[in-house]
């Protein structure tokens, strides 16, 4: 995040609040692990900005939200452990 010019770290966190308020949403209405909002954001936060951006953002949002994407990074991080070539 550090090494983006300060329109593209703004234009970056404002992707990722909408991506956020997406996952938010869409958890309320499908629940399921396989929702395809929820496996896209597994998918953004394998890049260490969209990690990097949580770390100082998830502050602002309401616990609920915090604990659910913190679980998806959680689960993004061991399967791509998991998948690792050994």
């Amino acid at each position: 995040m550090e090494l983006l010019e300060p329109l593209d770290r703004w234009r970056f966190s404002t992707m990722m609040e909408h991506a956020i308020m997406n996952y938010s949403l869409a958890i309320r209405i499908d629940p399921s692990p396989h929702n395809d909002t929820v496996h896209a954001l597994e998918l953004l936060f394998h890049n260490s900005g969209a990690q990097q951006w949580w770390q100082k953002a998830r502050s602002r949002l309401p616990a609920r939200v915090q604990a659910a994407v913190d679980s998806k990074i959680k689960g993004s991080a061991q399967r791509a452990a998991g998948n690792a070539p050994e």
